[in-house]
This record gives C-alpha cells, structure tokens and sequence, in this order.
C-alpha cells in the first residue's frame, strides 16, 4: 500500500468517525434476561438509552495524522537504509572480487617470470659458453639471486 493510499484512507476514516452518532437502543428486561434492541420493548416502558458518540476535536485529528505521517516517515528512511546497507554490500563484494582477480593476475605474473627467469638461466648454462665450473657457479648465483628478487 503506497503512502498516499493509506492518508486516503486514513482521512475517510477519520471523517467517517468524526460525525456524532445518534442511535436509538433499547435496553429490556424479558423473562429475567436483558437484551438490547433497536425496536422498544413489548409491554414496558420506554427504556430507551441515548448513545452519543462524539466528533474528535480538530486538535485530535490533527495529532492523529502526525502520528500517522510519523510513522510513514519512519518506515520511509528505514527502507531507505536497507536499500542504502544492500548497495554498500554490493560494492564491498564487488571490490573484494576485483581485488581478488588482481591478486591472481599478479601471481600468474609472477609465477611467469620466474618461469622465464629459470629458462633463460638453464639455457645460459646449457650454451656452452661457459666453460670453467666457477663461471656457471657464478652465474648461476646470479640468476637464483635474481629470481628470488621477484615479487
């Protein structure tokens, strides 16, 4: 129900309890049990009892519709909270993903050059270009220190 159905509906209520109401009831005693009815009792007095339901004062009403806008207000900005505290959580979710996806990326990066790093020291000292065990132990010094300086 929107905010502006319900202030119909509140304000024909209002209007339909606003206006005094006179009924006539009778109020009688039959073989010791009391009913009430709104035609008079048979062979008695009148019995009559007057009911009058009195109007609410502007300042009721008018209190009464506070209350009610107050309420809607409330419901308004808690609703928008929610939607408020969803979006957040959305946006967390999302960022966590990406940040996620980033960090995989960077590993696979990572993994890559060490990969590639390996490779090409292999082939170095596969080539023969070296030839005296000290040379290879030094370049092989060299490229481990390199590959473990990725990160």
């Amino acid at each position: 129900m929107t905010h502006f159905s319900s202030k119909i509906i509140s304000i024909l209520l209002a209007t339909c309890i606003s206006f005094t109401v006179n009924a006539r009831v009778f109020k009688c005693e039959i073989n010791g049990k009391i009913s009430y009815q709104s035609a008079p009792c048979p062979n008695s007095d009148d019995g009559q009892i007057d009911l009058n339901v009195n109007r609410p004062t502007n300042k009721q009403i008018y209190e009464a519709q506070e209350r009610l806008d107050n309420i809607y207000k409330k419901k308004e900005y808690e609703q928008r909270m929610r939607r408020q505290d969803a979006l957040y959580t959305l946006e967390v979710l999302k960022l966590n993903a990406a940040i996620k996806q980033a960090d995989a990326t960077y590993d696979d990066a990572v993994a890559h050059r060490k990969e590639a790093a390996i490779e090409q020291r292999n082939m170095d000292l596969r080539s023969g270009k070296i030839r005296t065990v000290q040379d290879k132990m030094k370049l092989r010094d060299e490229w481990d220190r390199i590959i473990n300086a990725i990160e």
